[in-house]
């Protein structure tokens, strides 16, 4: 008798933990959505006149929307519940300094970006995500390129110099990777970031796959998020609704030591 109400209690128990997860995992998206949302309402009506009646004012127009593009990538990191502890000495704008850092999804933009607004290389996308790139990520200074066009690559090159040179500039961020890993290894970095004459600032950036993998692998054939049967491939809107849907986004980010290439050192073995 007393076995059988043991067991009877025990499935009741599991029964009211497996109904609390299921309708947090369904009522807290709508939470985290309202997180998000509540963030954009605040920025774009500060933003846009940030950005149009202080047209003539450029430092006080780039300090207000550095501090805005850092305050939106922070509603962000809210909305999926991010646990972000960040290790070592915040960046700074020097003059001829890079910095390079691991890359696992297209979030650790926006990790690295709440803490300090770079300036980043990246691919141009289309989308909603493209029309971020060309108005609000233009403003810090961001950089992009089209892999399918090689007379980019020498604009681009430019650019970077440019950009590495100046003064009031925001630092300069490059994923040297050239493509999303899966964070449990690094791959051979290009040598384009190393061939700047800057001084470069590794970051180190480290996921905790316990709640969720953060690695967003593009060219993925898997389920599509409205679970039908048939094989999509993962846009990021997608792989953003799985970030929402897990229970935390825990990661580490480490700013190392600063390196210099020494007398007698290649790109590549600097790289």
């Amino acid at each position: 008798m007393s076995r059988t109400l043991s067991r009877d209690v025990s499935s009741q128990i599991l029964q009211s933990l497996g109904t609390g997860i299921y309708i947090y995992s369904r009522c807290g998206v709508w939470v985290l959505v309202l997180i998000l949302t509540i963030g954009w309402i605040i920025f774009l009506p500060c933003y846009i006149p940030v950005h149009v009646l202080l047209q003539g004012h450029n430092k006080l127009r780039k300090r207000l929307e550095r501090a805005l593009v850092e305050s939106i990538c922070s509603f962000f990191v809210a909305s999926w519940t991010g646990v972000v502890k960040y290790h070592g000495p915040r960046p700074c704008e020097r003059p001829k300094h890079v910095f390079v850092a691991n890359h696992t999804s297209m979030i650790d933009f926006i990790v690295l970006e709440q803490m300090t607004a770079f300036a980043v290389i990246m691919q141009k996308l289309h989308g909603w995500v493209g029309l971020l790139q060309s108005t609000i990520l233009e403003s810090v200074g961001c950089i992009y390129f089209n892999r399918s066009e090689a007379k980019d690559r020498e604009i681009v090159a430019r650019k970077l110099r440019e950009h590495v040179e100046g003064t009031d500039n925001n630092p300069l961020l490059i994923f040297p990777e050239g493509t999303c890993v899966n964070n449990n290894y690094t791959v051979m970095f290009k040598k384009g970031a190393f061939e700047l004459g800057a001084t470069v600032c590794p970051i180190a950036i480290k996921y905790n796959k316990i709640f969720v993998d953060a690695f967003w692998n593009s060219r993925k054939q898997d389920i599509s998020f409205q679970n039908s049967f048939s094989l999509c491939r993962q846009s990021f809107t997608t792989h953003l609704l799985q970030l929402m849907t897990s229970w935390a986004v825990v990661c580490d980010v480490w700013y190392l030591e600063q390196q210099n290439m020494k007398p007698g050192e290649t790109t590549i073995e600097f790289a």
